[in-house]
């Protein structure tokens, strides 16, 4: 039983890589998805292979956004495990918000 479990799961894996690189956009979001979702599962490990797979294959999207949350996904999940230093680093490779400069007739420059 537990064999045909795993050789489920490494199918499934398979399969989600697969159409990703051969895929749109939109497979390489569903990748990302994916690492969303095991995430949100407490599978951090899992996660992080996910999500890393999906910005290796976002990067030449160039779809910043979805880079950005895979990243944050990571950062998070290597945050969640303990493994502070490794937080950090995906954390440091999230592109920062632009610099904002409010003005408001009430407020002034802020």
């Amino acid at each position: 039983m537990v064999k045909k479990v795993a050789a489920r799961r490494s199918r499934r894996h398979c399969l989600c890589s697969s159409r990703a690189r051969s895929g749109g956009a939109e497979a390489v979001q569903s990748l990302h998805f994916y690492g969303v979702v095991f995430y949100a599962a407490s599978r951090y490990r899992e996660c992080i292979e996910k999500c890393e797979e999906a910005v290796k294959l976002l990067n030449q999207t160039g779809d910043r956004w979805e880079v950005n949350t895979a990243t944050w996904h990571i950062a998070f999940s290597h945050y969640r495990l303990g493994e502070l230093a490794e937080a950090v680093g995906w954390r440091s490779r999230c592109t920062p918000p632009p610099s904002i400069s409010v003005t408001t007739p009430l407020l002034g420059s802020a």
